[in-house]
């Protein structure tokens, strides 16, 4: 027997995301990808997205749509996170909503830094998939004027 799967119409995107020094999560980002208009149930999955050399991968939150898958993880290949995972219950098909969330440590506050991250090799249920990618930009706060300092004194 041959087995051949439909390939999957809907589409993979990357969020952008504009970080600053100042947020709540500092130089820590978050990047979902998301599945938009998968046009048939997806019950296993696999991508990998690829990251420029200043950014540090430093984990993963599953998204809404595997939060019950019980076979799902990210691993990092040193210059890409590479998640999959499978299910017995798959997303159903028209679903939209985040597969993933990606952490990445850019170090903000040290200076601005961006890059675009793409999701490539996509096999499985993701296979024929359009995918969009997603431009991260970090930016340090602006420093304060010193002569904030000097009102203050004028005031005593």
């Amino acid at each position: 027997r041959v087995w051949f799967t439909k390939a999957n119409s809907g589409s993979l995107s990357l969020e952008t995301v504009n970080q600053t020094c100042g947020s709540s999560f500092g130089d820590t980002v978050e990047v979902d990808l998301r599945i938009i208009d998968a046009s048939q149930p997806v019950d296993a999955a696999g991508v990998d997205i690829p990251y420029p050399g200043d950014f540090v991968y430093v984990g993963y939150k599953r998204g809404d749509l595997t939060t019950a898958w019980p076979f799902f993880d990210a691993a990092d290949l040193g210059s890409a996170v590479r998640v999959g995972g499978f299910s017995d219950t798959p997303i159903a098909g028209g679903s939209s909503g985040v597969f993933v969330t990606l952490r990445f440590v850019l170090h903000c506050c040290e200076g601005a830094s961006g890059d675009w991250l793409c999701p490539q090799a996509a096999v499985d249920d993701f296979a024929g998939m359009t995918t969009t990618c997603g431009y991260v930009t970090c930016v340090p706060l602006a420093t304060r004027p010193s002569t904030w300092g000097y009102v203050k004194s004028i005031y005593r």
